[in-house]
């Protein structure tokens, strides 16, 4: 099986345990958080099974999974992705409680195998770590992910929603006249504005999409799409539900615009080149007359 260097090299860059198995499960790639997590090297696992005295997952009850429910065949089997709470065994000899997903893998539309992505779940101290993570990723003012929180969770998500979306949009909303509407009702209007602004995208797309308040009145936003031509769609739909919100202060009905730039993600495109190209389409719909959507989408 031919593997993609550049999304190895994704695989790679995250947090999260990653190995691809091919219809045998045999492991081809093993990356290095998941030598992190379970204490075995690359070349100690490639070529093997993770039955091999490797992982061999058991369940909350304590049965083998390996020749039985292994998430990754239910995976492989029935051409969906699996989700399941299970114990690996670390080199060291210890049972880690892992969150593992298994995906299954194609190339060239043929499926070849599966990928399972793995992390450690941790009770103690849970709510703590939940509360900082919340924190250090989460934008305050608006209850989407921040510049940070967009830097965690894209590359994990990107490479979960490849598998079944082929295309995905970048969207580039700027709130059109801010510093107007700052300048006249004061820092408090321009916060409820930024909210209302932030609740349109999150009640208007879907919950695998990503929004990020990228910066002031900048909002970044990720489609996962069957479609390509579904993007300026989309984004026309945002602004136009944008247009038509309003909000009450101190008795004066307060409207509002944002302009958007559309753009695509290229075959092998850093994300943030991309985010660069929306930004300059959005400018662009500035230029143009503002509330409105420019885009490079054919």
């Amino acid at each position: 099986m031919m593997l993609d260097e550049h999304i190895l090299s994704l695989f790679q860059s995250i947090n999260d345990g990653v190995y691809i198995l091919d219809f045998g499960r045999k492991i081809l790639f093993w990356n290095k958080a998941a030598e992190s997590i379970t204490g075995f090297s690359a070349s100690e696992v490639m070529g093997k099974s993770c039955s091999d005295n490797i992982l061999r997952h058991i369940d909350m009850d304590g049965n083998s999974l390996c020749n039985s429910s292994c998430p990754m065949q239910v995976a492989i089997n029935n051409k969906q992705i699996v989700e399941a709470d299970v114990y690996l065994h670390h080199k060291e000899g210890y049972r880690l409680m892992v969150h593992v997903k298994g995906i299954p893998w194609y190339s060239n539309g043929v499926q070849v195998g599966a990928i399972e992505l793995f992390y450690p779940v941790l009770f103690q101290q849970q709510k703590i770590k939940q509360d900082l993570v919340k924190m250090a990723l989460i934008d305050p003012l608006t209850g989407v992910l921040n510049r940070r929180g967009f830097e965690s969770l894209y590359y994990p998500r990107y490479l979960e929603m490849k598998m079944t979306k082929p295309f995905t949009g970048i969207l580039f909303f700027d709130i059109d006249n801010f510093k107007q509407l700052n300048d006249t009702y004061g820092h408090e209007c321009g916060d409820a504005v930024l909210k209302t602004v932030a609740q349109t995208f999150t009640h208007n797309i879907r919950t695998y999409d990503i929004i990020t308040r990228w910066g002031g009145e900048e909002f970044v936003i990720i489609l996962f799409v069957d479609n390509s031509l579904m993007i300026q769609s989309i984004a026309d739909k945002l602004c136009s539900l944008i247009a038509s919100a309003f909000i009450d202060v101190k008795g004066n009905t307060i409207t509002f615009t944002a302009s958007c730039g559309a753009t695509l993600l290229k075959a092998n495109e850093n994300v943030t080149d991309a985010i660069h190209r929306a930004d300059a389409l959005m400018y662009k719909a500035k230029k143009d007359g503002k509330n409105q959507v420019c885009h490079d989408i054919m």
